[in-house]
């Protein structure tokens, strides 16, 4: 065999090689982009989980406020009756 057909042979080897690397590569890189997505996914529900304990937070602040206006308007009421 010649020289050159030995090389040819290799080089044909060799693509063949190659091409079994590309696609595992591109199988890890699809892998990659979706592990990425997901993350981005976690953080933003994890955002959004921040922004509902917020105001839930403050629903309830809101909530304790209305709560001691309406005693403390009833406790005005009870005291006025009193003095007069």
């Amino acid at each position: 065999m010649s020289k050159q057909a030995e090389e040819a042979i290799g080089l044909k080897e060799r693509v063949e090689e190659l091409k079994h690397v590309a696609s595992k590569l591109e199988r890890a890189e699809a892998a990659i982009e979706k592990y990425k997505q997901k993350l981005e996914e976690a953080a933003e529900a994890k955002k959004l989980l921040k922004v509902g304990t917020a105001q839930k937070k403050q629903k309830n602040t809101n909530m304790q406020i209305m709560a001691l206006l309406t005693l403390f308007r009833f406790l005005l009421v009870a005291l006025t009756d009193l003095t007069n």
